[in-house]
């Protein structure tokens, strides 16, 4: 919308910046030096009147002001002042979108710090379930396991910005007292998972006889646990896995002492205490941990 009237300082500013600009021209066809100056502190002053506003506004149909007064230069007409209220709306504007820019910059520094370069969280390994219908020594002609476990398990990545995937396969070893009868791969290389996310296993292995060296201490042990009803059996756990947008790779060890009570057919569930494994300390400074 063009306005309507024009300030009187303003362009008294302007027809005596022509005028010099002309007599200037006129009097020294060759360049001076001086003058541009002149031209300046001329150019300044108008500028200076014109943030003045000593003129009010006019006044809308409305009563309310306008946008107010407007000068021509040359084709194009240029609103030269702005009431006070509408300044202090734009500097609040600017001073608010300042302040957000800075918000939005320090936030990003922030994140690729702690991406990069901040400190990593351990992987969370739980065992949610297990069950035994069957767990038996058998000794002619060699001592073997027989058995039949079922092993639930969960894999956390608690980290909120990166994931990780798998550089060597998962695997998990079950052992009856420090004799390993069982091995069995949980996750395959290259499987990835997302920041604070958690990946669910489940684990079945049988045999109708597996060798194991238990000895006469083991067998010992064998023989006392089955009179108690329960079995305690380590689940040990192994792999290599790389945290996404980083180069380090990780081996890690975890250990789950599970506790499982045999279940004889037909009985009611047997109610399973979950199990936290406890992972080993990597001695590698790339992959320190927050414990």
């Amino acid at each position: 919308m063009e306005c309507e009237t024009k300030s009187k300082t303003t362009s008294t500013a302007i027809r005596l910046y022509s005028s010099v600009a002309f007599f200037s021209k006129a009097a020294h066809p060759q360049p001076d030096f001086r003058l541009p100056s002149q031209r300046l502190q001329i150019l300044a002053l108008g500028l200076w009147l014109l943030l003045q506003d000593p003129h009010p506004t006019k006044a809308s149909s409305s009563g309310e002001a306008t946008m107010c007064d407007c000068w021509e230069s040359l084709t194009s007409k240029v609103c030269c002042c702005i009431p006070p209220h509408v300044r202090e709306k734009i500097q609040c504007i600017l001073i608010t979108l300042f302040l957000a820019i800075v918000a939005i910059v320090a936030t990003g520094i922030v994140l690729i710090i702690v991406i990069f370069g901040g400190p990593l969280r351990k992987i969370k390994i739980t065992v949610e379930d297990a069950s035994l219908t069957r767990f038996d020594l058998l000794t002619d002609p060699t001592t073997r396991l027989a058995y039949n476990l079922t092993l639930t398990m969960s894999v956390r990545n608690p980290n909120w910005a990166i994931g990780i995937k798998h550089d060597e396969p998962l695997e998990a070893a079950y052992s009856f007292d420090g004799q390993q009868f069982d091995r069995v791969q949980v996750a395959d290389e290259g499987d990835k998972q997302g920041a604070r996310k958690t990946v669910v296993y489940r684990l079945e292995t049988n045999s109708e006889g597996r060798g194991i060296a238990l000895g006469n201490a083991g067998e010992a042990e064998f023989k006392k646990e089955k009179e108690d009803g329960v079995f305690e059996v380590e689940v040990k756990l192994t792999g290599k896995f790389k945290y996404q947008l980083r180069y380090t790779k990780c081996e890690f060890e975890a250990t789950c002492p599970v506790k499982m009570q045999l279940e004889a057919p037909g009985a009611p569930a047997v109610v399973f205490q979950k199990v936290d494994c406890e992972l080993t300390k990597s001695d590698d400074k790339n992959c320190k941990m927050v414990y």
